[in-house]
């Protein structure tokens, strides 16, 4: 683990010996944990939104995002969110979505192997 500081081997004169760490280590670590917070999604759930003309807006992906770091909290692992018009599962340890249901998929439907739900306010 990087702790941010850097040793120089041949200080100059009156220079201390231990300097911080370059600015583009924090940049990374700070691109680092915003990706972390991001949901990702698999192909098979890309394809789904696709096929089944279900949009996401920027409300929507910061709904998901949120409800994701609920069910992480819990301790969930696969879980249900249900948002708006539509369904989706989601892997929460990877943060990454795996399908999407719309409306006419979930009439009737069955969904198995998750371990909590979720309702998504996006507002």
């Amino acid at each position: 683990m990087r702790l941010g500081l850097a040793v120089c081997l041949k200080p100059e004169a009156g220079a201390s010996s231990v300097r911080p760490a370059a600015s583009s280590a924090s940049a990374d670590f700070a691109r680092e944990l915003a990706n972390a917070k991001e949901v990702r999604f698999s192909a098979h759930a890309q394809k789904r939104l696709a096929s089944r003309n279900l949009q996401l807006n920027q409300s929507q992906l910061a709904g998901i995002a949120r409800a994701t770091d609920q069910a992480a909290a819990r301790g969930a692992r696969d879980s249900l969110l249900l948002m708006d018009d539509m369904a989706l599962v989601v892997n929460v340890p990877n943060r990454t979505v795996v399908t999407a249901l719309d409306p006419s998929r979930m009439q009737n439907g069955i969904v198995t192997n998750i371990d909590a739900t979720v309702f998504v306010s996006t507002q």
